[in-house]
């Protein structure tokens, strides 16, 4: 971090290093075990794609989970937000569903897609979140028709992923 000083509401804020550091190790010892967890790799585009060549996107099941996981990465989207841990958790004033899919356009006249979270860890009155359309392999937008199309309610399918997910490096 580059830490220097500033000017902040007309006062001048200047760093002291060894206080910060003092700080962070503080606050690095203070963090309860139930709080860690061990680094693990990011997501990488090659990894996901490796993971969408491996699925069925014209099924629902295959296109919900890719659409989750390419709507997380290009949101900058915490996964626990998008999916349920069990077919019988769906509470929808907590979690995802089709209902809170629409459209819009951004300032420079693109379409958006827009997505309401009903709840998250930062807000508990929930957040939007939206993305335009990628070029290439990875773009959420492919797979909501065919998500849209089923019968299939979209948290049983999305839940999938959360089912199937571990907590070990995506290597």
């Amino acid at each position: 971090m580059g830490f220097g000083h500033g000017t902040y509401c007309n006062v001048l804020w200047k760093i002291n290093k060894p206080e910060l550091e003092a700080l962070l190790k503080a606050a690095e010892k203070l963090t309860p075990s139930s709080s860690r967890r061990k680094k693990r790799r990011p997501y990488m585009i090659n990894f996901m794609l490796a993971i969408q060549n491996n699925m069925d996107l014209s099924a629902p099941l295959g296109a919900s989970v890719f659409t989750c996981l390419a709507t997380c990465f290009f949101t900058t989207g915490h996964i626990g937000e998008f999916t349920i841990q069990r077919l019988d958790s769906f509470n929808p004033e907590l979690h995802v569903s089709r209902t809170q899919l629409s459209y819009n356009q951004n300032q420079d006249g693109q379409q958006v897609t827009v997505l309401h979270l009903p709840c998250t860890k930062v807000s508990l009155q929930g957040e939007y979140i939206c993305w335009a359309k990628q070029d290439g392999p990875m773009d959420p937008d492919t797979c909501w028709p065919t998500i849209l199309r089923s019968t299939t309610p979209l948290r049983m399918a999305i839940s999938s992923l959360t089912a199937t997910r571990t907590d070990t490096d995506p290597s």
